[in-house]
């Protein structure tokens, strides 16, 4: 069974080409995050840590974040498993968001694009 998930559970958090972007308020520039960056669990909880340290970040944007990276990624199975750190290639990583795009379930935001995935 192929598992879905949906962005509007993010806290306004949405995909933005190969990321995620927030609209940080005053003027809602978009604060945007490579999730290919995020190829180790330390990569990841320091970006966390970042965001939780703005203080445009409400608890709602920092559970959004955490959901959302959740669902794309799977950390749990990919990066931090068994109490253990592992690592994951660029290709690796690129595969999963892949996957993880074409799970996407439809609603409001942008149209997932296969192509932007398949370098």
């Amino acid at each position: 069974m192929r598992r879905q998930y949906d962005p509007s559970r993010w806290g306004g958090w949405r995909r933005v080409g190969h990321g995620l972007g927030y609209p940080r308020p005053p003027n809602k520039a978009m604060y945007v995050v490579d999730l290919e960056r995020f190829t180790a669990s330390s990569v990841m909880l320091d970006f966390i840590m970042q965001v939780a340290k703005k203080t445009w970040a409400t608890d709602e944007c920092l559970a959004g974040l955490v959901r959302a990276l959740n669902e794309i990624i799977e950390p749990q199975a990919h990066l931090c498993s068994g109490w253990t750190d592992k690592r994951l290639t660029p290709g690796q990583l690129q595969q999963i968001l892949r996957l993880s795009w074409t799970n996407q379930k439809r609603g409001p935001g942008p149209a997932v694009d296969q192509q932007e995935w398949g370098r």
